[in-house]
This record gives structure tokens, sequence and C-alpha cells, in this order.
């Protein structure tokens, strides 16, 4: 009886949870691209569940041998939109990616020094290492790192998304291949795995492969020992990579709690969970002796005074101001109490101190943090770790792509809110009917899913793409629930007056939509544009600092392209003498001087540089041809570890040597998120979902 009262409550308790994310899904305005006019998010709500509606019941409708083929096509499909995302465009990366790359390649030039922030984050470790093994395979293959780079990333985003997409396959082929189709529309999740990786992908594909050992396991009914070695594997790389991953021992041990007390058919849940525990904890120990051993191949001193305390994470997810978000400050206060024990005391003393201070707002702030996590329909893939200063630094990319990124960060996020929000939905109706068992992989999945979102919003700091990891698993999810959602009895449809009048409702709201869009949406900041850029300096990215000696009258070329016009750049190279810089274009006849410059000389730290050159350059073809016009040698810094570095023009120096001189090119005016064209698109799109309502209803 208990134990029915325990099931019952776990039930609604995510019924709840998931209700909350879907509220926050829908409504939540403020997203990582900007703010979102809500309305347009409900309205492409709308228009998505029906149009999904019917894709589903056509795919229903089809035979397997047709939807064998059906997802076959998808997924090549898939692959070849991954090489075409790579290859189209790239922004520079900044924060953890980063300094990894940065670590790893002075590790590989020889150098034995740390980086201070992997100093204080020694989870970055073992990324490390993985970059360094890449640039080893780079030169052992004679291709560049970023082939290298891409193709493992391409490995683990398809084995993800094709074991996830074999999982649900085994539920239902018509979900299967439903599900792909709509992965196919989410180009700045599988994005992000493809240009920034991180430790995401891995993560990710730990837990799906954790989800299929026990879907599989409770098919046969028991688990086998290479599914307890698998258990052990997978779990030991989601810890290794995301040590939140802990949560996934929570849920299999609520699980096997409730089926034991079931017992019946519940009973091999029970062993197939308890051995599943154990084979996680036997992967959380692979995980700390490969992280020793690891640390110990790179030199590097996992007891260094300079690791952060898990404190600190606790103490950040305290932060009302920020809403539980990581800032600097809160970094620095850690910072500012030299040596671990000092920090742990004093990030210690600051966690009482906060929870004395905000007292009930403690619970405000809980629920902040959870609509964080959900707040954005993309997980912040988009934007996190390339959004620098608000503008992103493309090294190359399409002109349509460059100019107007801020209307496609807002149109994206706002089909991605609403088709969550449609996604949600189906999992709260599921919960709400209790059409699904929850003492069985379903319950699994929701678990794991909330309580990464609980252990955000109670314990840690928070930001929208720490919920991305549970991403493959809500898939599968939401493919078990919307044949609830979409198998709704005809009758909901059928003809009322109050269902007649919808279409006219609609049409209301979707003229004060694009009445807002062009507003109050013009209020918030504008986008800025960069369209050309190598933005790290020397110091902080290779920390070697590399000067070279330029003779007198001797010139260094630099090519660059402009996929759209630019008027302003940001010279970021440093020099110990004055300096001529021309700048000149391609034409049919040959190179031209567009314009000139005297550089001042600027001996400083390179990271401090930020020199403004005003000019109008076209699209086009250029190049920065810089000159040392002094009588005597001169020096300039410039960035030379370049194989960590998606940049497609360098300088070939007489050593042979590539390298890049330091430059933001970019648009001085910032541009509209909102733009005439893209009001005009949702119009469209709004009529589209009005004309669904008028025939469907």
């Amino acid at each position: 009886m208990l134990m029915e009262r325990l099931a019952s409550i776990m039930q609604k308790s995510l019924l709840v949870l998931f209700g909350l994310a879907f509220v926050f899904m829908l409504l939540q305005p403020f997203s990582d691209v900007g703010f979102v006019e809500p309305l347009s998010v409900m309205i492409l709500a709308v228009g998505l569940f029906f149009g999904l509606r019917w894709l589903y019941r056509k795919l229903e409708d089809s035979s397997v041998s047709r939807l064998k083929k059906v997802f076959i096509g998808l997924f090549l499909a898939f692959v070849i939109l991954q090489v075409l995302v790579i290859n189209l465009s790239h922004a520079g990366v900044f924060g953890d990616p980063w300094h990894i790359q940065a670590q790893a390649t002075r590790l590989i030039e020889g150098g034995r020094s740390w980086d201070i922030w992997i100093q204080m984050y020694p989870n970055l470790v073992p990324l490390v290492a993985l970059y360094m093994l890449f640039i080893k395979m780079a030169g052992l293959t004679h291709l560049s790192y970023y082939a290298i780079f891409y193709t493992f990333n391409i490995l683990i985003n398809s084995s993800l998304w094709l074991l996830v997409m074999r999982i649900i396959w085994k539920k239902k082929a018509s979900l299967a291949v439903f599900m792909m189709a709509l992965l196919l529309t989410m180009a700045p999740m599988y994005g992000f795995l493809l240009n920034v990786a991180y430790s995401d992908g891995i993560a990710m594909l730990s837990l799906a492969v954790m989800a299929w050992i026990l879907d599989r396991s409770l098919g046969r009914g028991r688990l086998s020992l290479a599914g307890f070695i698998g258990t052990a594997f997978a779990f030991a790389f989601a810890y290794l990579t995301r040590p939140n991953a802990v949560v996934i021992m929570v849920a299999l041990a609520i699980i096997g709690l409730l089926a034991w007390k079931k017992q019946g058919k519940y009973q091999p849940l029970v062993k197939i969970s308890f051995l599943m525990i154990l084979g996680s904890v036997l992967g959380i120990v692979l995980a700390v002796l490969a992280n020793q051993g690891i640390a110990s191949a790179v030199g590097y001193d996992l007891n260094n005074p300079h690791v952060f305390p898990i404190w600190n994470w606790l103490y950040e997810g305290l932060n009302l101001r920020s809403g539980g978000e990581w800032t600097p400050t809160d970094r620095d206060y850690t910072l500012y109490h030299p040596g671990f024990a000092t920090a742990k005391e004093a990030d210690i003393a600051g966690i009482v101190q906060r929870l004395k201070d905000y007292n009930i707002l403690i619970i405000p702030l809980f629920v902040v943090k959870f609509a964080t996590l959900w707040s954005s329909g993309t997980f912040a893939t988009g934007t996190d770790y390339t959004l620098f200063s608000a503008s992103y630094n493309w090294t190359h990319g399409p002109a349509f792509l460059i100019q107007n990124i801020g209307a496609i960060n807002i149109f994206w996020m706002t089909y991605a809110k609403a088709l969550m929000a449609v996604l949600l939905l189906a999992i709260v109706l599921t919960l709400w009917k209790k059409r699904e068992d929850v003492v069985s992989l379903y319950g699994f999945l929701l678990l794991s899913i909330m309580g990464i979102s609980l252990f955000h919003s109670l314990l840690w700091e928070v930001k929208p793409r720490y919920q991305f990891m549970t991403f493959g698993l809500l898939l599968i999810a939401v493919a078990m629930s919307l044949p609830n959602l979409f198998g709704l009895n005809e009758a909901v449809f059928e003809p009322n007056k109050k269902k007649l009048a919808l279409p006219w409702i609609m049409a209301g709201l979707s003229l004060l939509s694009v009445i807002l869009m062009a507003t109050v949406m013009q209020v918030q900041p504008k986008q800025k544009i960069v369209v050309n850029s190598q933005q790290h300096s020397t110091e902080s990215y290779g920390y070697e600092l590399y000067d070279y000696w330029m003779k007198p009258g001797e010139s260094l070329t630099q090519a660059f392209k402009l996929p759209v016009p630019a008027d302003q750049i940001i010279w970021e190279t440093a020099s110990t003498g004055k300096l001529k810089l021309e700048i000149q274009k391609q034409t049919a006849e040959g190179w031209q001087t567009v314009d000139k410059q005297e550089l001042p000389r600027l001996d400083i730290p390179a990271e401090d540089i930020s020199l403004p050159i005003i000019t109008d350059l076209e699209a086009g073809n250029y190049r920065f041809k810089l000159s040392n016009p002094n009588p005597t040698k001169t020096s300039v810094r410039l960035l030379n570890n370049t194989q960590t570095l998606d940049y497609p023009q360098l300088i070939r120096l007489p050593n042979q040597e590539t390298a890049s001189l330091g430059f933001i090119i970019g648009q001085d005016q910032a541009v509209s998120k909102y733009p005439v064209g893209l009001i005009i698109a949702f119009a469209l799109l709004f009529i589209l979902t009005i004309l669904a309502l008028i025939f469907l209803i």
C-alpha cells in the first residue's frame, strides 16, 4: 500500500514538473538569443500540433518496408546535413572549449605549464587529453586538426541519434521515422555537438547507451554480463564527462524500489536496476582511475592549490541576483581565497550567509533556476561558447547567415520553443491520463530528465545548456508519449461554437503578435555583426609568445574574405614599432589598395589591444599587407598555433610555418533582431496556422 502511494506521488510529481517545464517553454519570453515575442510561440505551437498530427497519422498508415526506406533516406540526409553545417560556417569558440584547445596545443608543442582555468577545473583534463590525441592524429595522417575533430564529432552525433532512433523503432517504427524527421529541423542542437562539441555529445551518447541496455534487458527479463560491462563503461564515460550523471543511479534506485514492492511482472526490473546500479558504481571507480591516469600522463596535478572545491558551484547556484547562473564575481570570490582549504571554507561561509540573507526567497530562486533550464527551445546550443560579447566571431560563413544571424536566432528559438512545448505536452498528457507505467523504462527516462533539472535547480549553478545532456532521453520519452497526444479521440476536434471561434481568436492574436514584433520587440538590444574574425590574441591562445621579427622593408600578407560589407576593423596585433598597413582588394586587374593606415607602436599585452580602424569595405576578397617602414627590425606578435584554428587563410612565413594576425572585421551599426523580412515570415506562418484551423476544425 505504501509503495502504491509512493508510485502515485512520483507520477504526480513528474506531472507537476513536466507541466511547469511545458509552461515555461511556452510562455517564458527571455532567452539566450534575446527577447522572444511570446504570442508567436503559442501560435506556432498550435500550427505545429496540427501539422505534426497530420504527419504522424500519414506515417502510421505506412508499411514497415516503406518506413525503413524513408528512415534510411532521412538518416543519410542527416549525415549530409552535418557535413554541410561544418563546411559552410564556423564561429570562434570561447570559454572552456577554447581553453581546452589552447592547453592541448601547448602540451603538444612541448609546454609544461598549465592554464589557470584548467587548474581550477580538473574535469576538463580528460578533454585536454582527447584534443591532444586529435592533434597527434592530424600530424600522423597529414590532415588538419579540424578534419579529425569534425569526423569524431560526426561519429558521436550520428551514433547518438542512431541509437536513440533504434530504441524508438523497437517501440514503433513510424515513431522512429517521425522523430528522425523532427531531428532534421533541429540544426542548432546538433550543430553545437559538431562545432563546439565539449563534453555534451559523449555524455548524451553514454546516457542513451544506459537507456538502451535497460530497454533491452527488460525485453529479455535479465541483465546479461555484456549489459553489466556495458553499463559500467557507459556510466564511466558519463561520469568522466558530466559528474551530475549520478542522478541516473537515483532514477534506477527509485524504479527498482517501486518494482520490488510490486513484485509479479516487475520482479525482473528489481534485479536489472540493482545490477545496473552496481555497474554504475564500478563505472565511477573506472572513471576516477581513468581521470588519475590521464592526469598523470599529461602532467596535471589533481591536488594543485587552484582546484575549485565543489562548494563553489553550490555557492554560485545560490546567487539570487544572477538567478543561480555563473558570474565572474562568484568565481573571483573563490579566487580571492587562495588554496583549496581556504577556498572551501570561504565558499561554505558564503553559502551559509546567502541562505541567511535570502531566507524564504530561496524558494522563488529554485523556481527561477528551473525556469532557466526550460526557457530555451534550443537549450542555448546556438549561443553557448560561441556568442562572445553579443556577437559571433565568424572565421567563415555564408553572407545570409552572417548578416541575418540575429533574426535567424530569433526564428529558430521561436520554432524550437513551440516544438518543444508540443513535445512536452505529450508527456504531460500521458502522465495525466496515466497511459504509461512509470515503473518501467518510461519512468527511468522521466526521472533521469527531471533529476538533472532538480540537481541544478536545488543544488548547482544553472544555465539552459545543462538540460541539453538529457535531450536524447527526452526524445525517447516523447516518442513513447506521442500516441496519447496525436491519437486523441476525433470528438475532440468536432466543430462546436467555441471551436469555430478559434480561428478568429488566432487571427486576433496573430495581428497583435505582428504589432508587438514591429514595436516592442524593436526596443531590445540589436545584433552586432562581425563579418570575419580571428579575435584570439597570441598570448591568451598559445601561451608561449611568438614574436616574428620583420626586417626593414619586409611585408607580410594575409588574405581574408568578406561575404558582406564591413566598415570597422578592430586591430589586435601587437608590435614593437610603427607599421604600415595596406588593405587591398582583389579585382580583375589584380590587387588594388583601398585603404592605408599608419599603425602606432602597440608593445602591450596582446589581449589588451583594441585599436579601431574605420574604413568602408564592400563584400569581396581582400588581404592585409603589413610592412615594416622602420630602419631596424620590428617585432610583430603573430598567432602561430594554428592547428586548432578553423581559419581558412593564413600567412606563410619564410620558415614555412603558418601564422595569423589578430583582427575583428565587422559593422559599426547593429541590426534589429526582428527585421521586416522576419516579421513577414511569421505573418505567413500565422496565416497557414489559421487556414489549418479553418479546414481541420
